[in-house]
């Protein structure tokens, strides 16, 4: 179908006026167990659509490059316009500045910011220029949005976690006997503000007490990342922990008990490559004051990421 469609614009007909949807297997017309009946089955049909239709199912989107696309828009604003497209409904990424406007079905437009004039030493002040651009240094730094967070990206951390308990000026790191390993998960809940969950589990002890305590933690974080460059991710947040803790000791009947905790967390990420990273935090979350990890990226990724 796309064939067809692309064979008709080169012999003078507007792109505009076409809409190619490709259904493989999904609706035969002969049996599929014969050469005979695939080769019917291989066919390209054609549909007249009325203009008032064809506005009524697709917005447009007029590339600088002169090229039309007719997709189905999903969101723009004046860093991209997310879209997705008929023949296989998945979502691609456009930045603004390659668009001239975008046309929805409804009528309505949304033209592309023009790019800035090139301003000339001598055309401004020098202190009004650096005002100016420090002004929108700290407007990016407030709202700019990671590269690899604005595309709703799904984020999964594996963090080795360093505890500094002291019970009765005991160091009880020393005593560890599972070290502590978390596991996280992270989603973007609007522009740079992201919704996670970390799971951990603690088993640690004083050996010549013979006492072992158990924790088992549950937390729920609400983190803010403001922008500084694209690879470098710094973020501080706020989180809710759960914990489910188990005491056992000598001649005595093991305790539970259920705590609860608010707590705070600070980190920075860094990603030498596209859906790969590293981070350290520091915070209270977790039961853990300091961790460090890897940090792997799924879903879609901006090209310029």
């Amino acid at each position: 179908a796309e064939s067809v469609k692309n064979y008709l614009v080169l012999n003078g007909i507007s792109v505009d006026r076409i809409q190619a949807t490709g259904y493989g297997q999904n609706t035969p017309v002969a049996t599929n167990t014969t050469p005979e009946g695939r080769a019917l089955n291989r066919r390209v049909e054609f549909r007249v659509i009325r203009k008032q239709t064809m506005a009524s199912i697709q917005d447009f989107i007029y590339l600088r490059t002169g090229e039309i696309m007719g997709v189905r828009v999903i969101s723009v604003n004046e860093n991209e316009v997310r879209y997705r497209t008929f023949h296989d409904d998945t979502e691609y990424t456009v930045s603004s500045s390659s668009v001239i406007k975008v046309v929805y079905a409804s009528g309505d437009s949304w033209y592309s910011p023009k790019p800035e004039a090139v301003v000339t030493a001598n055309s401004k002040p020098k202190a009004n220029s650096e005002l100016v651009a420090t002004l929108k240094w700290f407007g990016r730094f407030f709202t700019g949005v990671p590269g690899y967070y604005g595309k709703h990206a799904s984020l999964f951390s594996a963090q080795y976690e360093y505890r500094d308990n002291l019970i009765g000026g005991m160091k009880y790191d020393s005593m560890i006997y599972i070290q502590p390993v978390a596991i996280g998960y992270e989603r973007q809940l609007y522009r740079n503000f992201g919704l996670g969950v970390n799971a951990s589990l603690h088993m640690w002890g004083a050996p010549e007490q013979e006492l072992r305590y158990t924790y088992g933690a549950l937390t729920a974080r609400l983190l803010y990342h403001p922008y500084v460059a694209k690879r470098i991710d710094p973020y501080v947040g706020i989180a809710g922990t759960l914990r489910a803790i188990q005491l056992n000791q000598p001649e005595w009947p093991a305790k539970r008990w259920v705590n609860v905790s608010y707590d705070w967390v600070a980190g920075c990420r860094f990603f030498p490559a596209r859906r790969m990273g590293i981070f350290g935090e520091i915070g209270s979350d977790g039961i853990a004051k300091y961790s460090a990890g890897l940090i792997l990226v799924f879903g879609q990724l901006s090209e310029d990421w």
